[in-house]
């Protein structure tokens, strides 16, 4: 059973399919090693061995009545996946014929609400959020504990060599631990939820093709200079950019700064290959290691890397802040 959960996909497998000619294999472009083929299974992308898990060892301390896949097989497959897969596949039906959108479904006010919620989930489960609080963890406990050892030097200065050995030892076990806390935090959940309900949602539907990547919830800042709140979510002048499928992303706009925008509230419009290979390339910038698509098309990633004296382009987002 426990290999059987090895592997544990960060970018669910149900979204990585709508990325898929066949639904089994993507196209996958490489920021870490050259490939021999850019195809690979959809079951072997996008996860980490036993990611979710938590130790037997935590558990049998706090007596929980769980297995240590509870989050991967109960929280994730059973609950978030199924529903996150049901509204993905009503919001990529849409088709272009003569120049015009069809089969287009917008979302129920309470479809709408589980999306959003949905979406941050998505957000939170991605290693790249977990790395970040676990290394501001790490910092703030660093700095705690000098605080202690100076009042306790200067209160027995005589064991002050014995005091500066004191070092800081996180137990990474926790992490998955706290991790989970982040993904299940109902308030945190809930105050995300609210931010991106509260966008300008437009979703761009293009002849041509989409990417995603390891990273696909993208925060793109219009106005320079603005304190980064949720890591964009709450951003003013901020614009989500998140591709649901092959043919199909959305834009969540800041409400405030883009009021002209209100007029497409919710609407699919069709966007030109200028303005698609945009929105990939933003996937690229922003991909920890990997993009993925339905079909070999980064010959423009290939170009960019070369004017950069051969060197793939790596852009961080606005640190991470939890409330």
């Amino acid at each position: 059973m426990q290999n059987k959960n090895k592997r544990q996909h960060f970018i669910p497998q149900c979204y990585l399919r709508l990325f898929s000619l066949d639904k089994k294999k993507v196209n996958v472009y490489s920021k870490k090693h050259v490939r021999k083929s850019p195809i690979q299974a959809i079951s072997k992308t996008a996860y980490k061995d036993y990611f979710y898990n938590i130790p037997q060892k935590i558990i049998v301390r706090n007596n929980l009545e769980i297995p240590t896949t509870f989050y991967e097989t109960e929280f994730f497959a059973k609950v978030v996946e199924q529903e996150y897969s049901k509204l993905l596949g009503k919001l990529t039906l849409v088709e272009i014929e003569n120049e015009k959108i069809t089969k287009a479904q917008p979302l129920t006010i309470d479809e709408k609400q589980l999306f959003a919620a949905l979406i941050a989930v998505q957000y939170l489960r991605l290693p790249t959020v977990i790395d970040e609080y676990w290394e501001t963890y790490r910092k703030t406990g660093i700095a705690s504990l000098d605080i202690i050892k100076s009042f306790m030097a200067s209160q027995h200065p005589d064991q002050k060599k014995f005091i500066d050995r004191i070092e800081l030892d996180l137990d990474k076990d926790y992490k998955p631990v706290e991790h989970s806390n982040l993904y299940t935090d109902e308030n945190l959940i809930a105050n995300l939820q609210d931010l991106i309900l509260d966008k300008i949602w437009i979703f761009h539907v293009t002849k041509d093709n989409f990417h995603t990547s390891d990273n696909p919830i993208i925060v793109k800042p219009h106005v320079p200079g603005q304190k980064t709140i949720y890591h964009g979510f709450g951003t003013y002048g901020s614009e989500i950019i998140f591709p649901l499928s092959s043919n199909v992303l959305l834009s969540m706009f800041d409400r405030k700064h883009f009021h002209e925008l209100e007029c497409e509230h919710e609407n699919f419009l069709i966007i030109d290959s200028k303005k698609t290979r945009e929105y990939n390339c933003y996937q690229y910038f922003f991909s920890e290691h990997e993009v993925y698509s339905k079909i070999n098309d980064f010959k423009g990633y290939e170009l960019l890397k070369a004017d950069n004296n051969g060197e793939d382009i790596f852009l961080k987002q606005s640190a991470t802040k939890i409330y």
